[in-house]
């Protein structure tokens, strides 16, 4: 039986976390461990509770962001804004 999730397609759900892992190749456990308090303390700062979907959506964009600060630090650029 799968797990329904309120307020949320559940493909749309596994389809996040599958782009979500997918774009994720390559960071550090570290950094993996990290990314769930960066999407919520970066792109989902209400106190209200978030959907499933919404949730991915925000752990991409973390993804993103981390990647690009990444890129600009081996450039030799500066460090993407927000991230630390």
């Amino acid at each position: 039986m799968a797990c329904q999730v309120p307020g949320s397609n559940t493909n749309e759900v596994e389809a996040g976390l599958l782009a979500a892992a997918e774009q994720a190749k390559g960071l550090s456990g570290r950094t993996l461990r990290k990314l769930p308090f960066l999407a919520h303390a970066t792109y989902l700062q209400s106190t209200e509770p978030c959907t499933a979907a919404e949730f991915t959506i925000a752990l991409q964009s973390s993804i993103a962001d981390e990647h690009a600060s990444r890129k600009a630090l081996s450039m030799g650029g500066p460090a993407v804004e927000g991230i630390s």
